[in-house]
């Protein structure tokens, strides 16, 4: 399994996902969002991690397979990406805004990654306060682990 350089943005809950490739779509341009934590795997945004998981699927007491649990088996290789790599991650959705705080006193995604607005905090802020549908932030990582906010769509 490979595990992207960043986390996305949940499409139907306040939390984060693995983008992930697997089996034949690794080294693809394909990639999956993955809902389940890796257990065992202490990720750090910034790199791309090859690894090997042990996967365990269960029944539930009324015949449903419950999610996979991944379980860390090997970290095969952690590559940093190069510098100046963007990714996009989205910032409202309709009716969800992922983001806390704001430009004045800093902001978060999700309360979890800390974003510099660099130039774009104007357009970030007009753009939260005109649209109540989709905004995707492009972003690079900064050496202190925080996300610079490259440029916005809004959709």
């Amino acid at each position: 399994m490979v595990v992207d350089h960043y986390q996305a943005t949940a499409i139907n809950n306040e939390s984060f996902v693995y983008r992930t490739q697997s089996g034949s779509n690794i080294g693809t341009s394909t990639w999956y969002d993955q809902d389940e934590n890796i257990k065992g795997l202490d990720y750090e945004p910034g790199y791309v991690y090859d690894i090997d998981v042990i996967v365990e699927i269960t029944d539930t007491p009324n015949g449903d397979a419950s999610p996979p649990i991944y379980t860390l088996k090997k970290i095969n290789t952690k590559t940093k990406v190069a510098d100046g790599t963007t990714f996009e991650i989205f910032l409202r959705r309709p009716n969800f805004l992922y983001l806390t705080g704001n430009t004045n006193v800093g902001l978060k995604i999700l309360n979890k990654y800390t974003i510099d607005c660099g130039t774009s905090c104007m357009p970030l802020n007009q753009a939260l306060a005109i649209y109540k549908n989709t905004i995707i932030g492009t972003f690079t990582h900064k050496t202190d682990g925080s996300y610079l906010l490259t440029s916005l769509v809004v959709k």
